[in-house]
């Protein structure tokens, strides 16, 4: 039987840095405060996966029922790139592993906020 989506929760969260944040390439001043938006994915089974999204309501309403892939090693499909981290938490967790352990040992799509020409380099510029 295929396990779904059966609910999503989210909140988000304030902090506040010890000093101020200044600019990056694409933002102005970032301030002293700062937000986290943290979803929680329930699965028809009970079982749950915490992490950062962004989804919005909309788009969470949209998901439930939806089935969650057995295997996500290859990567989150694109119809569920919104809630990629709760999923990823709950593939650890029924894994029985902490999330960092079981992404490096299962390649995922990762985040580059660098935008390189030659992503491969890094910030080292090597091969």
């Amino acid at each position: 039987m295929a396990i779904t989506i059966a609910k999503i929760e989210w909140t988000r969260l304030m902090g506040r840095r010890p000093r101020l944040a200044g600019c990056n390439a694409r933002l102005g001043v970032h301030g002293k405060d700062l937000f986290c938006s943290l979803a929680r994915l329930t699965a028809s089974d009970g079982m749950q996966g915490t992490g950062w999204s962004g989804v919005a309501e909309t788009d969470a309403l949209s998901l439930l029922g939806q089935e969650i892939p057995s295997d996500l090693r290859s990567g989150v499909p694109q119809e569920l790139r919104s809630i990629e981290y709760p999923l990823l938490g709950l593939a650890a967790r029924r894994a029985g592993q902490p999330v960092y352990a079981w992404v490096a040992r299962h390649p995922v799509r990762c985040i580059d906020d660098l935008h390189l020409e030659y992503a491969c380099r890094g910030l080292t510029g090597k091969w």
